[in-house]
């Protein structure tokens, strides 16, 4: 029977000038093999009936190595995590961070509040700022860009959030900033054609400043998170956008397909308010003559409305890559669906108010819309939670 006996033999370690160490014999099935390792760990010496030391056995399992292994990877941890939040806080504390995330969230605030100006008393901002009395139709385009003007609040909101945790160097959030600083450029070439061409107030006057600061503070903050080709990568992704929807349609999944599809028609529509905005043969019949205006009013509204619905197109193309990469529930996209909608919900109720009234078509499409709009958005937000 193999057994396994440790002993201390003296006379053969003198012999091998080994008379401090001790010799490991080990006989199994009747063969013996006598080797001179000395085993690493832990000694517990057993005494004999003698009361001699006689035998030594060796354990296999080291608690005292263990608890210093235990405590070395319980400091490495530590260390770790207390790394990650001096991080956190620098950022946080950071007068950079703290001052873009600052002026993200103040420029959401004044949109929001621009925005419930515009929905709520479009004849206020009619006399006050366009200097004018409006007609039915510019009353409900200035309600309607009242209800886009939730895009860029959104996005601004969006934007702070990213400033303060340090995330602008996202794809994300480049295409937001590249996408407001398009928008706004667009809006204030409107507001200069418009400027030329009426007698505009104080207010007015002191938007266009105001507009003009944000759209650089965009540009800036976009080529600081944009370092190499800043300006050859933004002329690539609008050519890809329209790419990215036919590839997302085509084999994406299925929510990529949804997006990817009210991603395309707000881009349509964008280029139908361009088209109506620019085009004579759209003046519509119960609006005074040209050169009045409420003519240029019309056309301003319409501008104003294709490039604040540009940006529902950035935000659905936003979703649109998330859904691909599965992260709709990762707090902005959540923000982002919510605002969908928020946006289709507004829509509808400003259909429904003008439902007996003679809209242009494309606004009557636009605002029907809305209904898909609140279907994704509420099932999406509701679906994909964090975990």
């Amino acid at each position: 029977m193999a057994s396994i006996a440790v002993r201390t033999v003296g006379t053969v370690g003198k012999a091998w000038g080994l008379s401090k160490r001790r010799v490991v014999a080990k006989v199994e099935k009747g063969s013996r093999r006598t080797y001179v390792r000395k085993p690493e760990g832990r000694r517990c010496w057993l005494r004999n009936g003698e009361g001699k030391r006689d035998v030594r056995r060796f354990s296999t399992y080291e608690p005292d190595e263990a608890a210093k292994d235990f405590e070395k990877k319980e400091k490495e941890v530590v260390s770790a995590l207390s790394d990650i939040k001096e991080n956190v806080e620098e950022k946080l504390t950071s007068s950079e961070t703290g001052f873009v995330g600052n002026v993200y969230f103040a420029w959401y605030g004044f949109l929001f509040a621009l925005g419930a100006g515009f929905l709520f008393s479009p004849e206020f901002i009619a006399t006050t700022t366009f200097n004018v009395d409006p007609t039915p139709l510019n009353a409900i385009l200035i309600r309607f860009c009242g209800v886009l003007f939730f895009q860029p609040t959104i996005i601004s909101y969006c934007l702070g959030e990213a400033a303060v945790h340090g995330r602008l160097e996202s794809e994300t959030y480049k295409r937001m900033n590249v996408g407001s600083a398009y928008a706004i450029g667009m809006i204030l070439l409107a507001k200069a054609f418009y400027f030329c061409y009426t007698t505009t107030t104080g207010q007015f006057q002191g938007s266009i400043i105001l507009f003009a600061a944000l759209g650089l503070f965009h540009v800036k903050t976009w080529l600081d998170s944009e370092t190499e080709k800043p300006i050859h990568k933004a002329f690539s992704g609008f050519a890809q956008f329209f790419k990215s929807i036919a590839n997302s349609l085509q084999s994406g999944t299925r929510m990529q397909k949804i997006y990817a599809a009210l991603a395309g028609a707000a881009a349509l529509n964008a280029i139908a308010f361009m088209f109506v905005a620019v085009s004579p043969l759209t003046i519509p019949v119960q609006d005074p003559l040209p050169s009045t205006n409420n003519f240029y009013l019309t056309s301003y509204l319409w501008m104003i409305a294709s490039n604040l619905t540009t940006l529902l197109a950035v935000n659905l193309a936003s979703l649109q890559d998330a859904a691909g990469r599965d992260r709709l529930s990762a707090s902005t996209f959540r923000t982002l669906n919510a605002g969908l909608f928020v946006n289709g919900a507004l829509c509808l109720v400003l259909y429904v108010l003008n439902f007996k009234k003679a809209l242009p078509v494309v606004l009557q499409a636009v605002l029907a819309t809305g209904l898909a709009h609140v279907g994704v958005g509420a099932y999406a937000y509701n679906t994909y939670k964090k975990a």
